[in-house]
Formats: C-alpha cells, structure tokens, sequence
C-alpha cells in the first residue's frame, strides 16, 4: 500500500505543542539510525534511538513513540517480533513503519502479519517518509 494511502491511527493525547512527533527509531546500524535522528529533529520531531529489539521495547515503553521507524534484520531479535510485542504493549494507535533491505513480497506479509501498518525499502525515500511523518501529525 503507497504511504499516501496508508491510514493514520492517531493517538488520544497529542504531543506537546501538538506538531511534532516522538518518533522512535529501531536500527542497528548505528550511524544509519543516528543520520536518520538527526533528520528528524531538524524538521522539528523528536527522535530516539535503539540499537536492538530489546533496547527498542524499553524505549517505547519510556518514550511512548507516536512512530516507530523499525529495521526488519536486527540480530538477536528481528523486526518482527519486535512489531508484534510492540502491538500487543501499545495497541493500534502506534504507527510502525518496517524500513528493511527484505524488501520481498513474502517479507512485506510477514511484516503486515507482525502488525507493521507500512514496509518501506531501504534506502528510505527521504521525502516520502517526511510526507508520511506530515500526515501523521496531529493537532491544530
């Protein structure tokens, strides 16, 4: 499904000043997921960072995400079960966005069957994904 077809669920309370997201990135490349951070808080959202599945459920337990951008090959732990632990701690108004190589068709319904709501390609299309992040915001 194209990014601008993709239903936004939003969350009940909007973030303080209502523009800008908690995005958390899930990645273990870690000069990838610190270029992708920075990206993100120039534009004005908040980002953090995990470098593994289990680091990354701790973290959306203490940042409670509005995003989680997700790397599908993580060692130890791979993106799926990451997503599906993910959906059953913080339910449907998380939006998950898998960002992977495993970009396959038979990668892409294993990630819809894991609860991701979009498979994005790697590399991510930078203007895709900040048109996404726009319609994923929320507030006046």
């Amino acid at each position: 499904m194209p990014i601008n077809q993709l239903q936004i669920k939003p969350r009940a309370a909007a973030p303080s000043g209502g523009h800008s997201l908690r995005i958390l990135i899930i990645e273990d490349n870690r000069d990838g997921a610190e270029s992708m951070a920075v990206l993100l808080r120039a534009v004005g959202h908040q980002a953090y960072i995990a470098f593994n599945g289990p680091d990354g459920l701790v973290a959306a337990d203490e940042s409670q995400p509005d995003v989680v951008l997700l790397d599908i090959g993580l060692p130890g732990m791979d993106g799926y079960e990451v997503s599906r632990r993910l959906r059953d701690r913080h339910g449907d108004g998380l939006i998950i966005l898998a960002v992977s190589g495993y970009c396959q068709t038979t990668d892409r319904e294993r990630s819809k069957a894991a609860g991701v709501d979009q498979h994005l390609a790697k590399p991510v299309n930078l203007e895709s994904l900040l048109k996404f992040l726009g319609m994923a915001k929320r507030g006046p």
